[in-house]
């Protein structure tokens, strides 16, 4: 027996769950005020899902057949069923499985429409960056202006004004579509609220607010206020020493098997602007990179014996203090991966107050002091196993010479 379709699933379901308050199914408007706020509908609570009656309207007509994963999980924490169960109706007759995507979407690290937003050239933008980078996220929940609107209480023409800069953007307006885009990470809300207030005009990344991923967006801010970066990276190269091929070569493996030429010429194009402050000194490096690291062999062994040379340039720089974290018994191993901690100021290395952390999806930014702390502990450990920063060039010059001999 075949699954029935989304449509028709969802109005038995409507149909077969009733209000506690009244006796009678849910209205539409009702489920979706209850999504929002993260009540099932038997009165446990669950993790809010921003949603809008439009959007359930359309489900439950027909007009849309597509459910993003987010939506999907509220609105079955709602039911109180699998969300298994929407994926089967979404494809009559399949069996879902386990990490089924209800909507299609590239193997890319953020949305397909995100990823249309950086492959435009930035003069197709405009000056609103903001402004854009609003109107993305509400296609990218599949609203209108109007179901935007009304989710927050204004007027639609409220919402087309911030969108094309045509009215001011209020920070409690900001707020409410934050929320109801979903964007529930207090760094990356702060970040587009200082972007509202035009504290970031200058900044070089700004032009790119409208089409960047926002947790880099945060990385980019973080890190161009620092002073001091100390790093551990455990399976690449640090991203601020990298070559351009072995930087092309090593995003490419990120998005294998599907490359994604422009977004690698995007990668790459921030990356060099980032490597600026480290070209200039303005930025201070402090990296313990693991031996494998070095060795693994990323875009074949021409561009790796070229990124060795690289880093052997860089460690002889007075800004750059880079260890290598040989494999043997006794060495230190944090858990966990790669990460950075930022410092600002006289005497950074004690006065770290950020760490970025990259996860595989969306990278995180930490800045609770006692957090911070045990990475900053972490990170002198790491230092204490590594080999001195003084044998680092005999260190890359054995690597080099073992790579040729064919005996890594």
């Amino acid at each position: 027996m075949t699954s029935p379709p989304l449509a028709e699933r969802l109005n038995r379901l409507f149909a077969a769950t009733p209000n506690p308050e009244t006796g009678r199914p849910y209205k539409l408007r009702e489920a979706a005020r209850m999504i929002t706020a993260g009540k099932a509908a038997d009165g446990t609570d669950f993790p809010p899902t921003p949603i809008v009656v439009g959007y359930l309207s359309q489900l439950t007509s027909g007009q849309r057949s597509g459910l993003s994963l987010d939506k999907a999980l509220g609105i079955a924490w709602f039911f109180g069923i699998d969300v298994q169960e929407l994926a089967t109706a979404r494809h009559p007759g399949r069996t879902a499985a386990p990490d089924t995507r209800l909507t299609s979407e590239p193997t890319h690290p953020y949305p397909a429409s995100s990823v249309f937003l950086a492959h435009r050239p930035a003069e197709q933008v405009g000056p609103n960056r903001l402004g854009a980078r609003l109107r993305s996220m509400r296609d990218e929940h599949g609203l209108t202006a109007a179901e935007a609107a009304d989710a927050i209480g204004v007027d639609e023409s409220v919402v087309t004004g911030i969108e094309d800069g045509t009215a001011e953007l209020q920070p409690t307006d900001l707020e409410e579509l934050l929320l109801l885009y979903g964007v529930n990470d207090p760094y990356q809300r702060e970040l587009l609220a200082a972007v509202a207030r035009g504290e970031h005009d200058d900044a070089w990344w700004y032009d790119d607010v409208s089409r960047l991923p926002l947790w880099l967006l945060v990385n980019l801010a973080v890190e161009d206020g620092a002073e001091l970066l100390r790093s551990y990276n455990n399976d690449t190269v640090p991203a601020l020493l990298q070559t351009e091929r072995y930087a092309r070569a090593s995003r490419l493996a990120v998005h294998h098997p599907d490359p994604a030429p422009e977004q690698i010429d995007l990668a790459w194009r921030i990356l060099r602007r980032r490597q600026e402050r480290v070209r200039d000194g303005t930025l201070r490096i402090w990296a313990v990179v693991q031996e494998h690291a070095l060795l693994d062999p990323i875009g074949g062994p021409d561009v790796l014996l070229e990124q060795l040379a690289h880093l052997a340039e860089a460690a002889e720089r007075p800004h750059v203090a880079l260890q290598v974290n040989l494999t043997r018994d006794g060495r230190y191993r944090p858990r966990g991966g790669a990460f950075s901690l930022f410092g600002v100021g006289q005497g950074a290395g004690q006065g770290t107050d950020s760490v970025y952390v990259p996860q595989l999806v969306t990278d995180n930014m930490i800045t609770d002091p006692l957090q911070v702390a045990e990475y900053r502990m972490a990170h002198t450990r790491l230092s204490l196993s590594a080999e001195p920063a003084a044998r680092t060039p005999k260190v890359l010059a054995e690597f080099r010479r073992r790579i040729l001999d064919g005996t890594r």
